[in-house]
């Protein structure tokens, strides 16, 4: 259910950022990224979702909080690497409108509940929509 409801919150975070920050002239969705079969897409996203949590969760949230004894700097610091990643290939207004918040969502998840395949679920769900806005099942707003 929270996978949904984040998946709900983006074309609304969307909306709400690009009236403060500019996007981009075609949108946040990249139709060309969703060009091949729908079950390659879907299981690009399934992989995507499983690397970003094992990438920017689980591991460096475990390991360094056996280092520093404490779970903040590792959400912090994995929050910041996950932003970063996503500057490449995507407008600065969607990361720090978008990104940010769902990223920041997804690491309180995991604090939270540290259940991997729980969120790697959760972030399917919430990446679900933008993959059926790209494929054209959406309609993009």
């Amino acid at each position: 259910m929270l996978g949904v409801a984040l998946g709900i919150a983006v074309p609304i975070l969307t909306v709400a950022t690009s009236q403060l920050l500019p996007l981009s002239k075609g949108g946040t969705v990249d139709r060309a990224a969703a060009s091949g079969p729908a079950w390659l897409v879907l299981a690009v996203l399934l992989t995507a979702s499983v690397t970003e949590e094992l990438l920017f969760r689980a591991y460096p949230i475990e390991r360094l909080t056996r280092l520093t004894g404490a779970r903040w700097p590792g959400a912090l610091l994995s929050l910041a690497a996950f932003v970063a990643f996503h500057l490449h290939g995507w407008p600065l207004g969607y990361v720090l409108g978008v990104v940010l918040p769902l990223g920041a969502v997804m690491t309180g998840l995991y604090l939270w509940r540290p259940n991997l395949v729980f969120v790697i679920i959760t972030h399917f769900l919430l990446d679900l929509p933008i993959v059926l806005v790209a494929l054209g099942v959406l309609p993009q707003m």
